[in-house]
């Protein structure tokens, strides 16, 4: 096709003068392979990414084409429309951003570690006899230490952020198991504000197939923010219930707040 429009920014972004391509293919004396990937078998709403290197290869451009199929009212293309954004600065912040949590992420993984020796020392009674109480509030610890790696791995795994996906890992599990450890792992904070928390739930509930860290993490911030906001000497309910309509189960927290 021939070049109808061309502003100032495209003329830059793409080595060209206008005076030279209206009328003319957009990529006719254009040996740059990149560039001729952008028009080709390009379809509406499709997106693409090129880079571009200078001559000296010390310096590159990133840039990200939009193109969007133009039709009469036939049905029958008569042109196409092609955003070009230069995202060079994004791409490089972005390299920054990944670097930076991956370097994080590492870093945090040894004190954790640490931790998790010395809660293993105490437990086993290596470090001297624990009370019962005291065991209790130390396996808390530790069933969080290991949540808490958790959320580093996926951390770690920048394309998911990228993508925004999270991928499941799946089990059968217990929803009732679920909210007691959130309930007993919360419970100390929500006593310090006499706040009561109590469960709900529907007798003989069936296992069902979940990722338990992502679930866990779920409640925990969904009773967190209701102990964050409740009264003093409020209540907490956390109801689990089957949904007869679609066999699901359904959980809820409702708060005083």
């Amino acid at each position: 096709g021939e070049v109808l429009l061309m502003n100032p920014t495209a003329e830059k972004l793409l080595g060209v003068n206008k005076e030279n391509k209206l009328g003319k293919p957009l990529l006719e004396n254009v040996k740059n392979e990149q560039l001729f990937s952008l028009t080709k078998n390009i379809s509406g709403g499709e997106k693409k990414e090129i880079e571009l290197f200078s001559k000296d290869d010390s310096t590159k451009k990133v840039l990200r084409s939009s193109s969007a199929v133009i039709e009469d009212e036939s049905g029958k293309t008569i042109g196409m429309v092609s955003v070009l954004s230069d995202i060079t600065k994004q791409k490089a912040l972005d390299l920054m951003k990944s670097d930076f949590v991956s370097n994080v992420s590492h870093e945090l993984r040894h004190p954790i570690g640490a931790i998790k020796q010395s809660l293993s020392v105490i437990l086993n009674g290596s470090a001297g006899p624990l009370t019962e109480h005291q065991s209790k509030f130390l396996s808390n610890a530790q069933r969080n230490l290991e949540r808490l790696g958790t959320l580093i791995d996926d951390l770690l795994d920048l394309a998911k952020l990228e993508a925004r996906k999270m991928p499941l890992k799946t089990e059968p599990c217990s929803v009732e198991k679920l909210i007691d450890e959130t309930c007993e792992t919360l419970g100390t904070w929500a006593k310090s504000k006499s706040i009561k928390i109590e469960k709900n739930i529907a007798r003989n509930l069936p296992q069902t197939n979940l990722d338990q860290n992502k679930i866990i993490q779920v409640i925990t911030n969904l009773v967190g923010n209701a102990i964050k906001f409740a009264p003093k000497d409020g209540k907490i309910i956390v109801e689990a219930k089957l949904v007869a309509a679609n066999s699901k189960i359904e959980v809820s927290v409702i708060d005083t707040g």
